[in-house]
């Protein structure tokens, strides 16, 4: 029997009236295991930007927008082939993970495209993608909440990092 990934009561991370919720391990309302934090595992890409310039860290944000955008695809595919597709909830979730990729996939491409404005010899996205290694069904389900849990985390580093070059674009003048 395949597990159903989505919860209309869980008290977590909430999307409209569906909440994404792997309810194969216990889980606080903060959405972590017994109060830790999500657990790491290897081939799950870091949420921290790094660079000193703000070139540097708008490329490090474009590479890392694909990369995630790679790994939530891998995600999805760990889901179709867990879940009972034809449910409904796991429709809503397929569709929240899809809608989570192109998004990230837009966004790398917004950010290269500033990059090539701002500096037209910017060399493009040199991210690669990952290869899928075999993970049993408790493994592909630590290993999607941990790529969502990192996701979380990159978008809240971007947001910050492009809060900072607004700052400093308005310190500016």
């Amino acid at each position: 029997m395949r597990s159903r990934g989505f919860s209309q009561n869980c008290p977590s991370q909430c999307h409209g009236n569906y909440c994404l919720k792997l309810n194969f391990l216990p889980m606080k309302t903060n959405g972590f295991l017994n109060g830790q934090q999500a657990p790491s595992m290897d081939g799950v890409p870091s949420a921290t930007i790094a660079g000193s310039t703000l070139k540097q860290k708008l490329q490090n944000i474009s590479n890392k927008a694909m990369i995630f955008h790679w790994h939530i695809d891998m995600v999805t595919k760990y889901m179709t082939d867990m879940l009972e597709v034809s449910d409904n909830d796991t429709q809503i979730l397929l569709g929240l993970l899809r809608d989570s990729r192109n998004r990230l996939k837009e966004l790398s491409g917004r950010v290269e495209m500033l990059l090539q404005i701002l500096d037209p010899n910017t060399p493009t996205n040199t991210s690669t993608k990952p290869q899928d290694v075999f993970r049993d069904d408790y493994e592909k389900k630590i290993y999607g909440w941990a790529v969502l849990n990192g996701h979380k985390e990159f978008l809240a580093m971007a947001l910050q990092e492009v809060a900072g070059f607004k700052d400093n674009t308005a310190n500016r003048q």
